[in-house]
């Protein structure tokens, strides 16, 4: 049953050109086996957002190892064409180089964990808002939505990135 589901993906994913495919991280909950001494099984997984389907997954070999499965599973898919996004925890230029070696694009979350980069990004971001944005070509996009009783707002600015930015020469 895996080789033909494994087909039929392989068969599917030319359809996903130009989509978003979410690489994630978890931990199955119930998974742990003291008698036998195994710890919680984590799996990484590639979800196709817009068909609402898991594309593929690997098990990593513990929390810390899902950044040396990320590689593994995007060599298993076909991501040609396709938009890649991680999270801050896997926001490493070994894994961006991977997808688009893949001939992929990517959106990689960056947090405190990437020292340099985070610091270059937000003083970029705060210098563009200070002026308004003034002379740089920005989209926004703004979204609204209810759920788990909480409303979130969430605005987004897409802003490109300027030639003398030190940290992002690393990234290209």
């Amino acid at each position: 049953m895996e080789a033909e589901f494994r087909a039929w993906i392989v068969a599917f994913q030319g359809e996903l050109r130009g989509r978003f495919i979410a690489i994630d991280g978890k931990s199955l909950r119930g998974s742990v086996d003291k008698a036998n001494g195994k710890s919680t099984l984590h799996m990484v997984h590639a979800w196709g957002r817009e068909y609402s389907m898991c594309l593929g997954q690997v098990i990593a070999d513990g929390k810390s190892n899902e950044i040396t499965a990320i590689p593994k599973l995007l060599e298993a898919l076909e991501i040609k064409g396709c938009v890649i996004t991680i999270d801050a925890f896997a926001c490493q230029r070994e894994i961006a180089q991977t997808i688009v070696n893949e001939g992929g694009d990517y959106c990689l979350a960056v947090k405190a964990n990437q020292g340099n980069l985070h610091t270059d990004i937000s003083n970029h971001f705060a210098d563009q808002m200070r002026d308004s944005f003034a002379g740089v070509k920005v989209s926004h996009h703004e979204t609204n939505n209810k759920g788990h009783g909480r409303v979130e707002k969430r605005n987004y600015y897409v802003l490109p990135v300027p030639k003398e930015f030190g940290e992002a020469k690393k990234w290209s």
